[in-house]
């Protein structure tokens, strides 16, 4: 098992630290990223055990201090636009590190983007899309330093 957290503490907003991006929202607008981030931090475990490999199990924080374990440090997130005038993509900017034995022994930083488009029009989609890429890129990390297993 491998313990996985996730840190959005660092993320940049539009350039942007969390708080001054949050402060030019309204209460409704605020939820709903608080939303969108709960919906990225499960794609992005749904990713991580989607390419895994057999015998592994990604889990919640917690347990064993001496298991692996994995924090996932969103950096930089843009959830985009869609309108029929304006079109900004999703961007994600992560930054994965492993650790073992409360010591870290590797750092991957991912990016993925997802295009605003007709297909694509929901922030909220965008942004599991992209949470999902990052796993899976993170997943197979995770299985190539295992030797393949």
């Amino acid at each position: 098992q491998v313990a996985v957290s996730f840190d959005w503490s660092q993320v940049a907003v539009l350039g942007k630290t969390e708080a001054a991006y949050l402060s030019e929202k309204t209460a409704e607008e605020r939820q709903d990223f608080q939303v969108i981030k709960q919906e990225t931090d499960a794609a992005i475990l749904q990713g991580l055990q989607e390419n895994a490999g057999p015998g592994v199990t990604f889990v919640g924080p917690g347990g064993d201090p001496a298991a692996p374990a994995v924090v996932v440090q969103h950096m930089e997130v843009q959830t985009g636009i869609y309108t029929y005038v304006v079109n900004l993509p999703t961007k994600v900017r992560t930054r994965f590190l492993w650790r073992r034995d409360g010591k870290v022994t590797d750092v991957i930083e991912t990016r993925a983007m997802v295009s605003a488009g007709i297909t694509t029009p929901s922030d909220h989609q965008r942004m599991g899309m992209a949470g999902r890429s990052l796993g899976k890129a993170a997943g197979k990390f995770f299985v190539a330093s295992q030797g393949g297993k």
